[in-house]
């Protein structure tokens, strides 16, 4: 089923295809837009601030990692649950564990964003689980629902006028979509600049087994009271989980709406080489949370393994209130799921020299965080496996002379990226 979202005050229709780690498949997406709706009604209002959280430490790759497979990967895992039916255009309501997991997967991306979280109000909640029926019955999105679509009711135009809303996906794996923002005229970025308002105090969520409406209109903080970063940039500034790089379409934000002056901004992307990344810059456009720029970064390869990809981002020429701006950092891509090496691969047996035939090696496992549930052992003669060589235990042979012999040891474990530690090599066989 192909995925299709709109996003409150844009148009647009595209399609991709995107990597998820957890699902170790590809899923295709494709989006369709509505009726174009410039967002309003967003009122300033106090609130306390009791509702912050501590933002995830991007700068700490761990806690990056440890934030990612506790909050975000399990939360595209829960079943919705979905208890409605369009048969009698029952708006019902998905499992409590679903809805907890979006939220959750809204705040995370939040927090990694430096935000504030949010909460879910149930009444806006259950009129966007109204809108939700009405994507889900009809197998079409609008901002603007005819009043001729199966189980349309005034509730569910309300929330669609006010919300992101998607079809093929919904609960968690919605707000993965959002984020990502794919489609070739999506290039406003609209779901994901909504989602990271920093003012957003509240939203409300509707979902079925395979549709959305994610109401992201409405009230917002006043200035002061919450954490309002001067830049919002999506990948972040530090530890990026792999997983989430939206196929090359980043972006940055400023700390206000219609304050920023994009338009002649000029964009460098250098690998961690140094190398020019190509960079298609697209038109700016107001009316979706903060001003935003966008731009397509061709070549972003995802990291794999223990491997960390950085990515150094400069945007200049960037004016608010008659003075020009600059903002520079760096995207550090690591795959958040690959098990991280705590002590490495070594070999009993290989203290003592000289090495000769007949001598018995024993491979000793390496540590990971979190602990591996199985390994696999290859043998290596120099740099060549030793055929049939796949145990724990190795006894050196006449036709190692000359050689030196080391083990590389694959970690796995479920849901996570299989690891190799190698271990260091004996001295020289040399009998």
């Amino acid at each position: 089923m192909g995925e299709w979202s709109c996003s409150t005050g844009e148009r647009f229709l595209g399609e991709k295809t995107r990597r998820v780690a957890v699902a170790a498949a590809a899923i295709a997406a494709a989006v369709v837009g509505a009726m174009a709706l410039v967002p309003a009604g967003n009122r300033e209002v106090a609130h306390a601030t009791s509702v912050v959280v501590a933002s995830t430490p991007a700068d700490d790759r761990a806690a990056v990692a440890s934030a990612y497979r506790s909050r975000y990967e399990p939360a595209l895992r829960v079943d919705i649950g979905w208890t409605g039916a369009t048969s009698t255009c029952t708006a019902g309501s998905i499992a409590p564990t679903a809805q907890q997991a979006t939220l959750d997967a809204i705040n995370f991306v939040r927090a990694l964003a430096g935000l504030r979280s949010v909460s879910f109000d149930a009444a806006l909640s259950a009129k966007a689980q109204q809108a939700a029926l009405v994507y889900y019955a009809n197998r079409n999105l609008s901002h603007e629902i005819p009043d001729g679509w199966l189980c349309s009711t005034a509730t569910a135009r309300e929330a669609g006028a006010n919300s992101n809303v998607a079809f093929g996906a919904g609960g968690a794996k919605a707000i993965d979509m959002y984020m990502d923002d794919p489609g070739t005229s999506n290039t406003v970025v609209g779901h994901r600049r909504w989602i990271l308002n920093p003012s957003a105090v509240t939203m409300g969520s509707g979902s079925t087994s395979a549709s959305n409406a994610l109401w992201v209109i409405g009230q917002r903080a006043r200035v002061g009271t919450f954490a309002n970063p001067a830049w919002v940039s999506w990948p972040t500034d530090g530890y990026f989980p792999s997983q989430l790089e939206p196929d090359g379409r980043w972006s940055l934000s400023g700390d206000a709406a219609r304050t920023y002056d994009f338009r002649s901004a000029k964009i460098s992307v250098r690998d961690s080489s140094g190398a020019v990344m190509p960079v298609t810059r697209y038109a700016a456009a107001d009316g979706y949370g903060n001003d935003t720029l966008v731009w397509k970064v061709d070549g972003i390869a995802p990291a794999a393994g223990g491997q960390v990809r950085a990515y150094s981002v400069s945007v200049t020429g960037i004016v608010k209130a008659g003075k020009t701006l600059s903002h520079s950092y760096t995207v550090s891509l690591f795959d958040a799921m690959a098990l991280q090496v705590t002590r490495v691969a070594s070999l009993a047996g290989a203290a003592r020299s000289p090495i000769t035939a007949g001598r018995a090696l024993a491979a000793v496992n390496p540590a990971f965080s979190p602990s591996a549930a199985s390994f696999t052992y290859r043998w290596y003669r120099g740099t060549t496996a030793i055929p049939g060589a796949t145990r724990a235990n190795y006894t050196v042979t006449a036709a190692d002379r000359g050689s030196r012999i080391h083990v590389a040891v694959t970690a796995s474990r479920a849901s996570y990226t299989p690891v190799v530690s190698v271990s260091a090599a004996t001295a020289v066989v040399v009998r």
